[in-house]
């Protein structure tokens, strides 16, 4: 009985991971992909991820550059749509992360001053925490985030102005 269930769950997954990797043959060949994506979103989850990550992989390592090109175009794509189902303050926490400048950083912050409360302080605070904290982080994103997080207190508790 255990046999049993054990071989139906093994049988699950892999329809799961065959049904994850016909939807990235799906996006590669689709003259709309973001279309495709946008009406099968509950299906971009972290098995899809996966499989189009081992994919991408796959293409480097076998020297396939364009085949390499248009997963990478697929997994930005993915990124952004999955970004876009997000709160708009963790879509500028993550588009501040991200942020490659100090000017960047700078736009963001003014373009976003509803969003710049002291509970936001606390959650960059919570994620600079976590950054340094993560040994695979790295340090120069740790001080970036610091450098961040002190715009944002004294935006939010000095006004800015």
């Amino acid at each position: 009985q255990v046999l049993d269930i054990r071989d139906r769950l093994d049988e699950e997954g892999r329809a799961v991971l065959d049904e994850r990797s016909a939807l990235v043959r799906d996006l590669l060949v689709s003259s709309d992909p973001e279309n495709l994506a946008r009406r099968r979103m509950a299906e971009l989850d972290r098995v899809f991820l996966g499989v189009l990550a081992a994919q991408l992989e796959e293409a480097h390592q076998a020297g396939n550059e364009d085949v390499a090109k248009a997963l990478q175009m697929i997994w930005d794509m993915v990124l952004r749509l999955a970004e876009e189902t997000l709160p708009p303050h963790l879509r500028l926490l993550n588009r501040l992360m991200a942020a490659e400048d100090v000017g960047t950083v700078d736009k963001l912050l003014e373009g976003n001053r509803p969003l710049l409360t002291e509970e936001f302080a606390e959650m960059l605070e919570q994620t600079v925490a976590s950054v340094q904290e993560d040994e695979d982080a790295s340090p120069e994103a740790a001080e970036r985030l610091k450098q961040v997080l002190a715009k944002v207190k004294a935006l939010t508790q000095g006004g800015g102005d």
